[in-house]
This record gives C-alpha cells, structure tokens and sequence, in this order.
C-alpha cells in the first residue's frame, strides 16, 4: 500500500513541470480601457407618500394583525367580527391600504447618548 502511495506522488511529480527561476513569467496580452466619468449625485429620498395594501383572508375568529414599516404602523384590524343577535364571532377578510409619508434617516451623534450614571 505504502509503495503503491509512493510511486504514485513520484510519478506525478516527475509528470509536473519544476518551478524554478528560468521558468518565464506569464504576461497578460489583455488591454485595460479606462474612462473619466463625473460623480453622480447622491440619491434623493422621495417625499412622495407610499402606500402598502394588506389583504388577509384568514379562518381565525380571534385574534388581530399588526403591520409595520418601520416604527409606523401601517394596519390594525381585528380577524373577526360579530355578528347576530347572540354576538358569535366570524372571521372577516381584511383589505387595508395606508398612505404613509417615509422618514429620512437621523444620525445619533453627539452627546445626546452619552449617559451619566
């Protein structure tokens, strides 16, 4: 087993060419294009409102969902709804769509989160 492993790395090694200093360097025959372009200017957050639509058609007779875009919440509706004399409850499909205008992001520097103990 040991022999058979042996020959075979000798074998192999004898197969690849040696590196060695004569060997030439490989050179890239590929020409590099380079252009000049102007910066662009930064992205401009939109003030324009956007709008989410919620649609659930649920099975549930309890509960409530709660969506949020960030810390805006955009839909609250119950499941389910009462209906006839004895007040069951049934489940209810839910189509809400909310306009909400985004907000810029703050940068929390300075010494308002410097907290003395």
């Amino acid at each position: 087993m040991k022999s058979e492993r042996a020959a075979r790395q000798a074998k192999n090694a004898s197969e690849r060419p040696a590196l060695t200093a004569s060997t030439p360097a490989l050179t890239s025959t590929r020409t590099l294009n380079t252009t000049t372009r102007t910066p662009q200017p930064a992205s401009q957050a939109s003030s324009a409102p956007a709008s989410l639509t919620t649609i659930v058609n649920s099975t549930a007779t309890d509960g409530y969902i709660v969506v949020k875009a960030g810390a805006d919440e955009v839909a609250r509706e119950n499941l389910w709804t009462t209906r006839g004399f004895f007040r069951t409850r049934a489940a209810k499909p839910i189509n809400v769509t909310k306009e909400f205008r985004p907000r810029m992001p703050t940068s929390n520097s300075g010494s308002s989160s410097n907290r003395s103990a």
